[in-house]
């Protein structure tokens, strides 16, 4: 298999510098290639241009932004810039299949780091109302903090908390935004899966995502505000099948399907929809620590005979591999995410898709889309070392 796609590449490679030596294909060549780059500039150079004379910063007072999960990350840094701009921010987060240490860092970080505004209402949710960290929140924030525990798997609780939301708003209070943040990751092979694990990834990272965006979309079209917005955080990998991470990726596809469905379904009710696609980012689910144990979970259940199938030895040269790849790609600085999501809240005319990442990394995965497969399956599974063993 390996050797036939190899035989593809350079008999393309060879074809091509056969081509290429004659003239009129040579000229042909040139002339598609400059065009490409002229339209490619052209738009990209407008839509710049555009959002620079028409970038507007809307008044934070008396709009409402919901966050999904902001116990730490891109929701946590979000949150905490938007109470300081004025904003009313209602805080939710998945409560479920969560640890308590990573539902505190929210309470720890508000606490220390935000400056309250005194006209504004948060809504923090947190793992339980009596906790020390909880009640330390309430007293910074005295009565403009409301503690909401809510968990996003759960149409019952989702409920309770949009009635939540829906309390305040008043005469001059309405919804402005609604920040879907909700995502699990996950390592190993499709055969590792069994299906109980592919469907909380799919619960999680899906249908949590379409429950949040249809529980909040009759409350968000009664707002009189033009310009009112969902923003889904999805993920780069919602446009490249990494191996490894199949019922993850398959899970982001999914939801780029779901926001640019949604985003042409809404259109008609004046509602914006974008999407937020960051790479590899520093964040608690992706430290290569966490990636490592579950790589090693999805490993260690597997029944010994298909251990041997892929040698002793592949789980942990592979864990090694991930480990080490993660560790060397991923951005500890989550800041540009943040001001991305940032941006998509506060101004104006947001643009439809964000795309928070390294120069490098933008320009190989877009070759990626374009390159022939072969090169793709060569590159993902021969040369980034992913699924070497």
């Amino acid at each position: 298999m390996r050797g036939y796609a190899a035989m593809i590449l350079v008999m393309s490679a060879v074809l091509f510098s056969i081509l290429y030596m004659v003239p009129l294909v040579r000229t042909v060549a040139h002339m598609f290639s400059l065009t490409l780059i002229v339209v490619i500039a052209s738009h990209y150079s407008a839509a710049w241009l555009l959002k620079v004379l028409t970038y507007k910063v809307v008044d934070p007072k008396g709009k409402i932004v919901i966050i999904t999960r902001c116990d730490s990350g891109y929701g946590n840094r979000l949150a905490m810039e938007l109470n300081r701009r004025g904003f009313t921010a209602s805080i939710s987060y998945l409560t479920s299949k969560v640890s308590c240490r990573a539902r505190q860092i929210l309470v720890r970080a508000l606490t220390q780091r935000c400056v309250f505004d005194r006209s504004t209402q948060v809504v923090a949710g947190c793992v339980s109302a009596q906790s020390p960290g909880t009640r330390q929140l309430m007293y910074q924030g005295s009565d403009n903090i409301h503690v909401v525990e809510t968990d996003v798997t759960q149409a019952e609780s989702l409920a309770e908390f949009e009635k939540r939301v829906r309390s305040l708003c008043k005469r001059d209070t309405h919804l402005w935004a609604v920040i879907i943040n909700l995502s699990v990751v996950s390592i190993g092979e499709l055969e590792w899966y069994d299906d109980e694990d592919m469907r909380w990834t799919y619960e999680v990272n899906v249908l949590c995502v379409a429950r949040v965006a249809r529980m909040f979309l009759p409350l968000l079209r009664e707002s009189p505000y033009c310009g009112r917005r969902f923003v889904i955080v999805n993920s780069v990998w919602s446009r490249i099948a990494m191996p490894g991470t199949g019922p993850y990726c398959m899970s982001k596809y999914a939801v780029r399907c779901f926001t640019e469905v949604l985003r042409r379904e809404v259109l008609k009710f004046g509602i914006y929809v974008v999407g937020v696609e960051p790479n590899l980012y520093r964040l608690p689910q992706t430290e290569p620590s966490s990636l490592l144990k579950s790589y090693k979970y999805m490993w260690d259940k597997l029944p010994d005979e298909t251990k041997d199938i892929y040698s002793r030895s592949y789980g942990d040269e592979m864990g090694t591999n991930i480990r080490n790849i993660i560790a060397k790609e991923s951005d500890p600085v989550v800041l540009e995410v943040a001001e991305k999501m940032l941006d998509s809240v506060q101004t104006a005319h947001p643009s439809k898709l964000y795309q928070p990442d390294l120069l490098r990394r933008k320009v190989l995965y877009a070759g990626f889309r374009m390159l022939p497969d072969e090169i793709t399956d060569f590159w993902l599974t021969e040369v980034s070392g992913l699924m070497k063993a």
